[in-house]
């Protein structure tokens, strides 16, 4: 097809299958390549599942025919290492073959963590299921804690379609008589979850001065994630993502709290 060829998924599709390996269609058509990369995993494994598999012989022979170019170019089309290695494991080998510095150099502009499942058009995908940020959050941790590790602008895509929250409604005056209504936290935590989250917000000493009434409730032991807590148990983690898997609860109360708190937390982290 013309240099100028536009690869919808049928075309990628139509092109792909005039090659027996991934190598051979990347040589022969880069462009096609590229695009049905693009148009995610699902039509990449349908192009190529015609291709022949190969054992590590077959793709040390053919790393030989591979040229320096071809690696650069491939390289561009992941933001991560892991990913590149599993989606291109003819052009990773040869790349490592052509020496460190060289692999150094095809892959300067990835991250080295892998966001394999996560991947920018899943985090779109998944977002788009939500109207708002705070219920994206609550029901898709993962998918939150991936977009923001792919940047801000990114972030914002995700949630250009989201409406504002209503506008809120609590002050100092009003969630205390609204915690007045409950006698265990875990009771207001549940009955009144938004009064309960802008308690916290306000101050440590708010939220204290509104359990002041409350009784202890021994058999939940909810656990008070103040900014002081959340930020101790921060220390604990050398990565966000370890925290959000090991203490869910306070990584979340984190994230209410606001996203300079959130860097605040998280400003020792590696990721």
């Amino acid at each position: 097809m013309g240099r100028n060829t536009i690869w919808t998924k049928e075309k990628c599709l139509e092109e792909s299958k005039q090659f027996s390996t991934k190598t051979e269609w990347f040589k022969n058509s880069p462009s096609s390549y590229a695009a049905a990369k693009k148009h995610g995993d699902d039509l990449f494994k349908l192009c190529t599942k015609h291709m022949a598999g190969r054992g590590r012989t077959a793709d040390l022979i053919e790393a030989a025919n591979i040229e320096k170019d071809d690696c650069i170019n491939d390289a561009k089309n992941y933001e991560a290492i892991e990913d590149w290695e599993k989606s291109s494991p003819e052009l990773f080998k040869a790349s490592k073959k052509f020496g460190e510095a060289f692999f150094a150099s095809c892959t300067k502009h990835m991250r080295e963590d892998n966001l394999s499942y996560w991947t920018k058009d899943k985090c779109l995908e998944e977002a788009r299921k939500y109207s708002t940020k705070k219920v994206w959050l609550q029901k898709s941790l993962e998918s939150v804690i991936s977009a923001k590790k792919y940047g801000e602008i990114f972030l914002e895509k995700c949630t250009e379609h989201m409406i504002d929250e209503i506008e809120n409604k609590w002050n100092r005056g009003n969630i205390l008589e609204e915690a007045r209504k409950y006698s265990t936290e875990k009771e207001w935590a549940e009955k009144s979850r938004s009064s309960y989250i802008e308690a916290k917000k306000i101050s440590e000493n708010f939220f204290e001065k509104c359990l002041s009434h409350m009784e202890k409730d021994e058999e939940t032991k909810v656990i008070r994630w103040t900014k002081s807590a959340v930020f101790d148990e921060a220390q604990r983690y050398t990565s966000k993502r370890v925290w959000s898997l090991k203490s869910e609860s306070s990584y979340r109360s984190a994230l209410i709290y606001g996203d300079e708190f959130f860097n605040l937390c998280t400003k020792h982290m590696s990721d």
